[in-house]
Order: structure tokens, then C-alpha cells, then sequence
């Protein structure tokens, strides 16, 4: 196996950077929690229902935004430590043969 180089640093600042995306997409599910009581305003129009659902769906749709940018700033920042995180656990790369950190 050929060594390799990783840049820690470069990881966990790009975790960092990730993290921040989640946070936006927390924010965003926040957003249109706030709006999503709103349908009053169109009446008994037929709109106010799609408007409901359609809040309704942004707001999943943003939560499993939310959760997925959490697990890639999550796997990223064990990568900065030496890991990869796997769907069955976690190995640790600097006892890889020709991995040095």
C-alpha cells in the first residue's frame, strides 16, 4: 500500500464550514415552521391548504437536510482525527499501513 498525506487541519476547518450549512438548514426549517400557521391570511380560499402542506413539507424536507449535512460534518471531522465512519462502525485509519495524518 502506497503512503498517503491527509491535511487535518484542512478536514477539521471544512467540518467546521459544514456544521455551519446544518445550522442554516435549521434555520430554514425554523422559517417555515414560523409561516406555516399563516394559512388564515389566504381565507377559505383552496390555497390555504396547499400553503399549509406545502410548509409542511418544507419543514421535513429541511430537517432531513438538516440531519444529513450533521452526519457529513460529523464523518468529516473523525476523519480529521484519523476515522472513517462506516454504516458498521468506525475504523481507525492511522493504524492503516502507510497512513500518516
Amino acid at each position: 500500500m502506497s503512503g498517503f498525506t491527509v491535511d487535518t487541519q484542512a478536514l477539521a476547518n471544512a467540518a467546521q464550514m459544514i456544521a455551519g450549512a446544518g445550522q442554516l438548514a435549521g434555520s430554514a426549517q425554523s422559517a417555515a415552521a414560523g409561516v406555516a400557521g399563516q394559512e388564515g391570511a389566504f381565507g377559505n380560499e383552496p390555497i390555504a391548504a396547499a400553503f399549509a402542506d406545502m410548509c409542511g413539507r418544507a419543514q421535513t424536507a429541511t430537517g432531513e437536510i438538516q440531519s444529513t449535512v450533521e452526519t457529513l460534518s460529523h464523518n468529516v471531522a473523525a476523519a480529521a482525527l484519523g476515522y472513517v465512519v462506516t454504516d458498521r462502525g468506525v475504523v481507525a485509519m492511522y493504524r492503516l499501513p502507510g497512513f500518516r495524518p
